[in-house]
């Protein structure tokens, strides 16, 4: 019975406390784990960069490299770019990449895409981009598609360019082109196409057994109409700085000229006192006290005057100093102003207020660009 009795016992209810202390102590512990792992995830999370930054940062770089004509690395930095931030307002950025490598069908394009896709485009920069169209127009060509099936990919020099039907126009640069027209289960449509700049062709695509030679493309040279004159963007206005340096430039002006006539008078006052002879051919007038004190009113007179006058002059003179030094520091502030940093006209897509300061062109005399501020 007493052996029974001890199989059947209960452990003692300070053991059964400590068990359960454990699993708590334990569920704490799991908690406190997986709280500071979350924290650790929010952190690492927030650390990340902002894509807005970083967008940012490659198109101030891929701006950097298209003044020096790396046109390649600058499209790459611009493409990075959109895939970080997806603005349409890149579309800008890559036109002037693809022209820089004469891909001009490409920055038509893309032209087109930046005025139908961005809402809020400074006017200049719509002018721009219309000029630019309008140019690209006469030396890029297109091709139109008409096919007899649907869903039929369109590929250009390897390229894909859509399926059948063709939303509009394939734009593309002059030269030599292979159209590949295919539709799984008929047999591809293939063709050697030369284009010229501002011509337009229109090719018929079959895509079923052919019977005969297919028919040459339709020819039309397009003439572009011609863009509406653009009117040059409004000066900047001036500020308050430049009003004030200007004011203050014609005040130092006046002051400094006021301080140079005191100085010819009191120069002339004192060569007078100093050459003013008596009746015997003597000196009249002299720093010595006796001769000054004969010489009576007269050399009291001229010595007052050149006094008074070189008094006038220092005045003239420290104002015209003081004013000039006003004026130069209002005029530097002004300019300040007006100037506008890569970054923040990347950032608005302004780049022609950017390039209208920092002006490059290719140097004749030797490799690379030339480059000169606009003031």
């Amino acid at each position: 019975m007493r052996a029974t009795l001890s199989l059947g016992r209960r452990a003692p209810k300070s053991i059964v406390v400590s068990r359960r202390w454990q699993r708590a102590w334990a569920r704490f512990a799991a908690a406190m784990l997986v709280g500071a792992l979350l924290t650790g995830a929010g952190r690492s999370a927030r650390a990340q960069e902002d894509p807005k930054v970083a967008a940012r940062a490659k198109l101030v770089e891929g701006s950097d490299l298209l003044k020096r004509g790396e046109f390649r690395d600058a499209l790459v930095r611009f493409q990075e770019a959109y895939v970080l931030v997806p603005s349409p307002k890149i579309f800008y950025n890559f036109g002037l990449a693809y022209m820089g490598l004469s891909r001009n069908a490409d920055a038509m394009d893309v032209f087109e895409r930046f005025i139908t896709e961005t809402t809020d485009i400074a006017p200049d920069l719509r002018a721009n981009a219309e000029r630019y169209i309008a140019t690209l127009a006469l030396q890029t060509g297109s091709v139109i598609i008409d096919c007899d099936a649907a869903g039929a990919e369109i590929s250009i020099d390897g390229r894909s360019r859509g399926v059948t039907p063709a939303k509009g126009p394939i734009r593309l640069d002059p030269g030599p082109h292979q159209l590949v027209v295919e539709k799984a289960g008929m047999p591809p449509y293939t063709r050697k196409l030369t284009i010229d700049g501002g011509q337009k062709l229109i090719v018929d695509v079959h895509l079923g057994t052919a019977v005969g030679p297919a028919p040459p493309p339709v020819i039309i040279m397009q003439t572009p109409p011609s863009p509406a004159p653009v009117q040059p963007p409004p000066k900047p206005t001036q500020t308050w700085r430049f009003r004030i340096g200007v004011g203050l430039g014609a005040l130092a002006v006046v002051a400094l000229g006021y301080g140079v006539a005191e100085w010819q008078a009191s120069n002339s006052h004192f060569n007078d006192f100093n050459s003013k002879l008596d009746g015997s051919g003597n000196k009249k007038c002299d720093s010595d006290n006796r001769v000054f004190l004969n010489g009576g009113a007269d050399c009291q007179s001229l010595l007052n005057e050149g006094n008074s006058a070189r008094s006038r002059e220092t005045v003239g003179l420290i104002a015209g100093g003081v004013l000039a030094a006003g004026t130069a520091a209002l005029l530097a502030m002004s300019w300040n102003d007006r100037m506008v940093t890569k970054e923040t006209a990347l950032r608005d897509g302004d780049s022609r207020r950017w390039s209208s300061l920092l002006v490059c062109r290719p140097d004749l005399l030797r490799p690379g660009l030339a480059c000169a501020l606009r003031f």
